[in-house]
């Protein structure tokens, strides 16, 4: 039996996923981080703690493999990834110099600020798809260039490492593999979209004169190396062979190919990607353009556009934190018993509001309550919340793009399984929502990209149909 593994390393938790040819799910396993917030808009991972937990979670999943299968091989690894996220570690102890810094984190607010009044935004979003803002990755390693002169010096003369996740876990697997992918890089701020690789004025805008500490950039499909890791021994010299950003991959893993096909996927936050095709559109209307992926050296690069909403999974845990919830099912029965919200308006800008607005100082408010407003009113108006901005990402998308409506959207993610919420989605957004019947459509993407690259299936078309085999309508 072939089997693939996809890692799925999210804002939430670190998530091992194994995959036979027929994309059936044969073990599955997540370990949850610490989410850190010391200060307001500070938000930070431990990545040693990532780490080990990945290895534990290989591990563990290898003694099932073994215990359900007497004959199998791993053919190879698939990397997604929580994009924008930095780390910084040593070369040399490849220990971790700070924390991870988190996409949510708005600690960076000022240093925007500035770049806003000393540049032109819109020069740079013709470079990079993207903008000055905190939720991308150039501004955190700033900060932490500006705050820790350690971090600084060991930059400047080359004995530090600057990643996304994606590339903190190759370095580790590999034992010193220093790759990031074409996603995850144009996501920085300091790509070039139009030229896939770094632009050497934007990397010393942000403080890295020195190139060398940033990862080679690699297709989505690659040579990303072999486990050489002592802590897996089990998995010594399997190949990654893709490495991708989570929302690409949630494209590949709704079979998002054609241009024109959009998906959204309800995670920590919302993010909706139409594919634009070979064609590079820059939005006028407050989106981000993206890489949505680039297969190998053979193909052109297929480009997104995105718009994204900081608070959507994260909204709901705070309702649970704070007993507005008893689980995430009464939040099911709420969208179905509770027909409006009596009056309540809830804005979840929890970590300011991103596209199309793109203000990092907005802050989460509620309206519109009275001595009959009770915990559903409020619950059910932060779900409604959520739709009402994914509405406004649609709008700027069908301006962009210059169609009248959306005809289908694919839809995956944890709240998806909300069947009355997808209803309201379906309603607001005035088109057909599909829900895959895949569970972990993020996780299946890298999966999907791993087995093409070791040639377990020939092309994106031949697992198209393994992929859309069962859809949920609204």
């Amino acid at each position: 039996m072939n089997i693939l593994l996809s890692i799925d390393q999210s804002t939430q938790c670190t998530k091992v996923v194994f995959i036979d040819e027929q994309l059936n799910v044969l073990h599955l396993d997540s370990l949850p981080h610490e989410q850190k917030c010391e200060k307001p808009g500070w938000y930070e991972h431990d990545p040693m703690e990532i780490l080990n937990n990945l290895y534990k979670l290989m591990n563990n999943g290898f003694c099932v493999l073994k215990k359900k299968y007497t004959d199998f091989v791993i053919k190879g690894i698939g990397i997604t990834n929580q994009r924008e996220t930095v780390i910084i570690w040593d070369k040399d102890t490849g220990k971790p110099l700070y924390n991870g810094i988190v996409w949510l984190d708005t600690r960076t607010e000022k240093l925007v600020t500035e770049f806003s009044e000393k540049y032109n935004n819109e020069i740079i979003h013709k470079k990079t798809g993207t903008g000055f803002n905190t939720y991308f990755s150039a501004f955190k390693i700033l900060w932490l260039i500006k705050k820790n002169e350690f971090i600084k010096k060991k930059i400047e003369d080359g004995t530090a490492a600057i990643g996304n996740i994606n590339t903190w876990l190759v370095y580790n697997l590999t034992k010193g593999n220093l790759y990031t992918d074409v996603t995850n890089a144009s996501r920085t701020l300091l790509m070039n979209i139009n030229t896939l690789q770094y632009d050497e004025e934007l990397c010393k805008m942000f403080g890295i004169n020195n190139l060398n500490v940033l990862p080679k950039i690699l297709n989505n499909i690659d040579d990303y190396g072999v486990v050489k890791c002592d802590e897996l021994s089990d998995y010594a010299n399997i190949p990654i062979t893709s490495c991708i950003g989570d929302q690409q991959s949630a494209c590949i893993g709704q079979a998002i190919f054609g241009e024109g096909e959009a998906k959204c996927t309800y995670g920590t936050g919302v993010f909706l990607l139409i594919n634009t095709g070979h064609k590079l559109v820059h939005s006028s209307c407050g989106l981000i353009s993206t890489v949505c992926y680039k297969l190998s050296n053979g193909n052109e690069a297929n480009y997104a556009l995105e718009g994204s909403i900081g608070t959507a999974g994260s909204g709901v845990s705070w309702l649970l934190k704070n007993k507005l919830l008893s689980d995430t099912k009464e939040a099911n029965e709420i969208m179905e018993n509770c027909k409006d919200t009596g009056g309540v308006v809830f804005v979840p800008a929890f970590s300011g509001l991103y596209a199309p607005r793109w203000r990092s100082d907005a802050r989460a408010n509620i309206f519109g309550m009275t001595f009959n407003t009770e915990s559903k009113h409020i619950v059910r108006s932060l779900l409604e919340g959520i739709v009402f901005q994914l509405n406004e990402i649609v709008y700027s998308l069908l301006c962009d793009i210059g169609i009248e409506m959306l005809p289908l959207l694919r839809c995956d993610g944890g709240m998806t399984i909300n069947n009355a919420f997808m209803q309201f989605n379906a309603d607001i957004l005035n088109t057909n929502i599909e829900v895959s019947k895949h569970a972990e459509v993020t996780a299946l993407g890298a999966g999907v990209l791993a087995g093409l690259g070791v040639k377990v299936w020939k092309d994106l078309d031949t697992v198209k149909d393994l992929i859309r085999s069962k859809q949920l309508s609204f």
